[in-house]
């Protein structure tokens, strides 16, 4: 499925496709810096999505969210323009709809509702990283060192940027978001291991049922 800046091609180029590097599983959690939308429906995905598209320099993520939905900006096999310091080869960059310092002054429903969309942006980033290139991104924050020679994880904007960015914030939850982020990704691994262990049970089941028939034909014949 076509991605939103792939559908509304924006003023200026916000992404790069193919990448330069292949990726690393290092995912950067960023702010936008936008007002946040308390008003009726949450909007301020959409709102920053449109923001990008018509701005006149450059930025842009992997994907946006707000507190009831996610947009998909950039092809997670594209470079999104999201960080100034190299990153933007081989990682992928998600960000909130919000202001960094606003995380205090949130609701805890909206908190909680905007981290789930945020923990289920990078699962989705998780996923794709782990059926497409074999990469697993653990549950865990790096350094920007480890960052820098490709160890997956997650890493603040702030911490890659540290002389110009604070996003997303001092006060974002961290614990909260890899949790869930944790949640996400066991839940699926889960599934898949049941349905094998089932399947393995039904062939086995198979085997006896079969052996069990031989034995009968040779008690038979005797």
């Amino acid at each position: 499925m076509p991605t939103y800046l792939e559908e509304n091609p924006p003023r200026i180029r916000q992404f790069r496709q193919p990448r330069r590097e292949k990726p690393s599983g290092v995912i950067v959690i960023h702010t936008a810096e936008s007002a946040l939308d308390i008003i009726g429906d949450d909007t301020g995905a959409e709102g920053v999505a449109a923001f990008i598209a018509n701005r006149s320099t450059y930025g842009s993520y992997h994907t946006i969210v707000d507190s009831n939905s996610r947009v998909r900006l950039v092809p997670f096999d594209a470079e999104a323009y999201g960080d100034g310091t190299g990153s933007n080869y081989h990682a992928i960059h998600i960000s909130f709809a919000c202001k960094a310092a606003g995380w205090p002054g949130m609701s805890a429903e909206r908190r909680s509702a905007m981290v789930r969309q945020g923990a289920e942006a990078a699962a989705e980033a998780a996923t794709w990283l782990r059926d497409t290139h074999g990469i697993t991104v653990p549950h865990g924050r790096i350094t920007r060192a480890q960052s820098e020679v490709r160890v997956p994880g997650f890493i603040s904007h702030g911490e890659r940027d540290p002389g110009r960015r604070s996003d997303p914030g001092a006060a974002f939850p961290w614990n909260e978001f890899l949790t869930e982020y944790q949640r996400l990704m066991v839940r699926p691994l889960l599934r898949t291991r049941l349905t094998a262990r089932v399947h393995e049970l039904v062939e086995q089941k198979k085997r006896i049922a079969a052996t069990l028939k031989r034995l009968r034909a040779r008690r038979d014949a005797l």
